[in-house]
């Protein structure tokens, strides 16, 4: 049998250490080993950074990264390079989503396309039409959204949500979408058992102090979770050793918050995927500072469940695909730091990893491309 030869066009891949990565890193990587295609992913250009690839399970894919300084040229370098490698079909990730805009000359070259929405776009929540530039940026974005869901062979979403939020939306192609959640590498699970010389051990190295962790950047639309998780945490403190760790860019917020409880609080910076790994899998408790709308992505969730960790989810939202995944398996969480001190729910969480599992995401995703062929 002939090989499938694959083009995936993602903004993120390995080695940057970006939330948005890993979904077609690690679908590349199962893709290959699985069911041996032909890859060749097109992506920018990383500065500074190191990924050890056989470790990834990437070696044997062909990595195109290009100059992303000037978007019209980033689009044409892809296109070009997409022509030059022959791909049949091409999974193009978004966002950012000016990448859906190479959805009309690939057609044009009769490519097959298959769009994944990481996030609504057009029908994001947080696009507010407040302001005439918004009102214009809105409109651009329905213009383009339009046009590549009209000539995309196939597109796949994360959660149950957002693909009933398209259906409703774009009945005419409903019958063109599909789910294909996140989900946890256990291959990563092996990975982190060999971190031996863990180098931030001494964080945890006192079993009295309870260390609650958030891994992620503190965007604007969190800062109400935010806030309601340090009123929690000042008033714990006073009674319990607590520490709060952070994983990310630093928060301006975080920084005000936490003005006079300063040793209480650690910023660790952007680390590496396997890194905050680790840190997950040593803190008490870890945190979803989540938004308040249904659209909230579902990435770090995975992570959570598949290490059995204490979950605090703060400012949910109860029609989420974030909260569905939970109550879908039973899995307990928390909607406040209060309640989670209760107790450990460790006994009740179920092992989700095999239904979660990355291997089966690829597996649904190469059902979809022989769809996309046939």
């Amino acid at each position: 049998m002939e090989k499938i030869k694959l083009g995936i066009v993602t903004y993120e891949f390995f080695p940057s250490s970006k939330v948005g990565a890993f979904r077609m890193s690690k679908l590349s990587k199962y893709l290959k080993k699985l069911f041996n295609y032909d890859i060749s992913v097109f992506t920018r250009e990383i500065n500074n950074a190191t990924c050890d690839l056989e470790e990834t399970g990437l070696s044997q894919i062909y990595i195109k990264h290009i100059s992303s300084r000037n978007s019209v040229v980033f689009l044409y370098k892809i296109f070009f390079n997409i022509i030059k490698k022959n791909v049949s079909v091409i999974i193009i990730s978004g966002g950012p989503f000016f990448l859906f805009t190479l959805v009309l000359p690939l057609k044009w070259v009769n490519k097959k396309i298959i769009l994944d929405f990481r996030d609504p776009f057009y029908l994001n929540p947080y696009s507010i039409e407040n302001t005439v530039e918004k009102v214009i940026k809105q409109s651009i974005r329905k213009h383009i959204e339009k046009i590549a869901i009209k000539y995309c062979n196939l597109a796949l979403f994360v959660g149950q949500y957002n693909h009933e939020l398209y259906k409703n939306h774009y009945k005419k192609y409903s019958k063109k979408f599909f789910v294909v959640p996140n989900g946890f590498d256990e291959e990563d699970a092996e990975i982190l058992k060999k971190q031996n010389h863990f180098k931030f051990m001494e964080l945890y190295k006192n079993k009295k102090e309870l260390v609650i962790l958030y891994p992620g950047k503190i965007t604007s639309y969190r800062e109400k979770a935010v806030e309601l998780f340090v009123e929690d945490f000042i008033k714990v403190s006073q009674e319990k050793s607590i520490k709060f760790v952070h994983v990310g860019t630093k928060s301006r917020l975080l920084e005000d918050l936490f003005k006079k409880y300063r040793y209480n609080y650690i910023n660790l910076g952007e680390l590496s995927y396997y890194d905050t790994l680790c840190h997950i899998d040593k803190a008490d408790i870890c945190i979803i500072f989540a938004s308040g709308n249904a659209t909230e992505e579902t990435t770090k969730i995975f992570d959570y469940i598949a290490l059995k960790k204490n979950i605090i989810i703060y400012n949910s939202n109860d029609k989420s695909d974030l909260i569905w995944v939970l109550n879908q398996h039973n899995y307990p969480y928390y909607t406040s730091l209060m309640k989670a001190l209760d107790g450990n729910t460790k006994e009740k969480m179920p092992n989700l990893c095999e239904k979660y599992s990355r291997k089966k995401q690829s597996t649904i995703v190469h059902n979809i491309i022989e769809k996309a062929l046939s």
